[in-house]
């Protein structure tokens, strides 16, 4: 099918969902000036919060343009590996990594008090975030964590299983994200390569009309997706001509009928 005839038929299966970029992920020399082009297009940011990127003018231009354009915002956290950008792995004890969560969520959201923004979720990043999809038992101690720094805020994962157990045990808000640009496996469960840039445009529009993807054996599939995270800015822009999106408060209030 065309995308013509995807416009001109509106049978979409998406009605309601979240399109997510990461912001602030820059520090010091080492410039993204590209991510600014994604912030017309989503309705939520996940900030860097200066562990694996993110400086304070960075963050502080992220927060500004989130206010001008009523974005969602979010803490994009990491583990303190700058010189790494968060992709290395760290044996951290769980009280570390309570105190690498908290300072980075209590720094975000003492920085968007002043332009009236609340933290409203969390997403882990790089190292941190495929680590928090595959093992349970650091999934809840993270969890734990952003409990401890504001009881409400929504948990970002990429594995349904993880965010069910944590949900349950911790009875914490959770949002499933598909992370359009990954490779998923037989088992839904998202790997770490990217796929090819000219399925990108086919598999956005499919899932948007069917709410189901392609996984790496060929089986399309369903999977029910809160959140989108996007990279590719011309995916997004096509994502944005098809669906409009919404945060995912505002999307969970919608379908519960209260707007």
């Amino acid at each position: 099918m065309k995308l013509e005839e995807v416009k001109n038929n509106q049978q979409y299966k998406v009605k309601t969902i979240d399109y997510n970029c990461d912001a602030a992920q820059s520090y010091g020399v080492y410039q993204n000036e590209e991510e600014y082009n994604l912030y017309d297009y989503v309705s939520s940011l996940s900030i860097s919060c200066g562990f694996h990127s993110g400086d304070p003018m960075k963050i502080q231009k992220a927060l500004i343009l989130a206010k001008e354009k009523n974005l969602c915002v979010g803490a994009h956290v990491g583990y303190p590996d700058i010189q790494g950008f968060g992709n290395r792995d760290m044996n951290l004890s769980k009280d570390e990594l309570e105190a690498c969560v908290l300072y980075q969520i209590g720094a975000l959201k003492s920085f968007a008090k002043i332009y009236n923004k609340e933290i409203e979720f969390v997403r882990f990043h790089g190292a941190m975030y495929d680590r928090f999809n595959r093992d349970k038992e650091f999934a809840l101690n993270l969890a734990q964590a952003c409990k401890k720094a504001d009881p409400w805020l929504i948990i970002y994962g990429g594995d349904y299983e993880t965010l069910t157990s944590i949900s349950s045990e911790l009875k914490v808000c959770t949002a499933f994200e598909l992370n359009i640009e990954k490779v998923y496996d037989e088992n839904l469960k998202q790997l770490n390569q990217n796929i090819d840039v000219e399925k990108l445009e086919h598999r956005v529009k499919a899932y948007l009309q069917y709410e189901k993807i392609h996984k790496s054996n060929g089986e399309f599939v369903s999977l029910k997706a809160d959140s989108i995270h996007f990279k590719n800015l011309n995916a997004l822009k096509l994502a944005n001509s098809l669906v409009k999106p919404t945060p995912v408060n505002y999307n969970k209030v919608q379908n519960s009928g209260w707007v």
